[in-house]
């Protein structure tokens, strides 16, 4: 069929989204969890993250990247929320937390890797995993963004990073909230700027008062 080839077969494939959506969700942090430790293997895995699950399966599946098309006044009442809980949530990990005192080297690659290209990638990483899993019924895009988050943070980034106990509900209940939060306002506006600065600053929360071990990561 002339312009055949110029069909995304991916855009037109209900069912192929839905698989790529759950399985980046899912296959992708187990498959990390078993190169923890395996030399660059480990760092390996991040890049492939990024690179493959963040930029090129985006690349595939839309026309453009969602940044820099902020619609504050549309989600004005979520904003507000996000500020709140996301603060409340840093305020618990520096209360939690003794002060770390690493490497200075240690602490700026950490800050480098962890916060800002994660803290911006990874929100893309999860609106694709949204937008896929979640094609034809939304809810099937917040479980599946839900359950990603859930085993990448627990099988993977755990290694690296310490979290808040999750022995109380109420912080379970208040981490819920800050991750869902951006991802209603990316339904509404189609844009996750303001999740990769939500991501960005609880992670340099994260990076300076719980630690992240950033030599374990890249084998040093």
């Amino acid at each position: 069929m002339p312009g055949g080839s110029n069909i995304n077969a991916i855009k037109q494939n209900f069912r192929l989204k839905q698989f790529l959506g759950w399985g980046v969700a899912i296959i992708f942090p187990l498959a990390a969890r078993g190169l923890i430790d395996l030399g660059y293997l480990s760092l390996a895995a991040v890049l492939i993250y990024w690179l493959f699950c963040g930029l090129v399966l985006r690349g595939i599946i839309h026309i453009r990247f969602p940044f820099f098309r902020v619609q504050a006044a549309a989600v004005k009442k979520e904003l507000i929320a996000t500020v709140l809980f996301t603060f409340a949530g840093a305020a618990m990990y520096i209360l939690y937390f003794e002060k770390r005192s690493d490497n200075v080297v240690e602490v700026l690659l950490g800050t480098l890797v962890f916060v800002i290209v994660n803290g911006v990638l990874e929100p893309l990483i999860w609106a694709n995993v949204y937008d896929l899993a979640g094609c034809r019924i939304k809810v099937s895009g917040y479980l599946a963004t839900a359950v990603g988050i859930l085993l990448m943070y627990t099988l993977f980034w755990h290694t690296y990073c310490n979290f808040l106990p999750v022995n109380n509900p109420g912080v379970i209940l208040l981490q819920i909230i800050i991750l869902g939060l951006p991802v209603l306002i990316y339904e509404k506006t189609g844009d996750i700027t303001i999740w990769s600065l939500q991501h960005a600053i609880y992670s340099l929360v994260m990076l300076y008062a719980a630690g992240f071990d950033i030599s374990r990561l890249m084998n040093f």
